[in-house]
């Protein structure tokens, strides 16, 4: 992620040094943790989901074997 940021500045002559080129990592880094956290949550979600089958399906498993 880094080596492209770096490979755009030096495409646009943009010192990374720069105030410019610092806010412009800066962003660059904002944008990766902001897609980080989606995947996360989208992981999270995806995980949540599961327990609650697993749970619902324990549940069914417990009542049919009290009706026997």
């Amino acid at each position: 992620m880094v080596s492209d940021i770096a490979a755009r500045l030096k495409k646009y002559n943009i010192d990374k040094q720069s105030e410019l080129g610092k806010a412009l990592i800066r962003l660059d880094s904002m944008y990766a943790r902001i897609e980080e956290l989606k995947k996360e949550k989208n992981q999270l979600e995806d995980d949540v989901e599961m327990l609650e089958m697993m749970i619902m399906y324990k549940i069914n498993k417990g009542n049919r074997q009290n009706e026997v």
